[in-house]
């Protein structure tokens, strides 16, 4: 077998595996970003009829996270003291766990030491 120049890792499931993701526990974090007396619980909400009403009128898309998160906060009237890409990192923050998927450390060593080049893509909207 020829040795590869590189080797292209997908991020959830072959590096990392997602282990939990709440995206009200992500608006809570984001919400302390202003001065809104908005609730986690009526974000999720208003984000769900968000991602209904889109699916409803456009099927299946996906839009850049930043886009969904200015139209749901937007639509919402609330206004933050941060960037849409910090209120990206943010969510992220609060909403997704992950944690390494066994083994991987050690392949990744290997592959180190072997001097192949790595790199990761992904579809992951984070």
């Amino acid at each position: 077998m020829n040795r590869p120049l590189a080797i292209l890792f997908d991020f959830g499931g072959t590096l990392l595996g997602d282990r939990r993701y709440d995206p009200e526990k992500g608006y809570a974090r984001l919400l302390g970003f202003t001065d809104s007396t908005h609730t986690s619980e009526e974000v999720q909400a208003a984000s769900s009829q968000m991602g209904a009403e889109l699916e409803e009128h456009y099927g299946l898309i996906e839009l850049p996270f930043q886009t969904f998160l200015w139209t749901l906060f937007d639509l919402l009237g609330i206004q933050f003291r941060i960037s849409l890409s910090e209120m990206e990192l943010e969510f992220w923050k609060g909403a997704v766990r992950f944690s390494s998927e066994p083994g991987i450390a050690s392949v990744l060593e290997d592959l180190k030491r072997m001097k192949i080049q790595m790199a990761v893509v992904s579809n992951n909207p984070f």
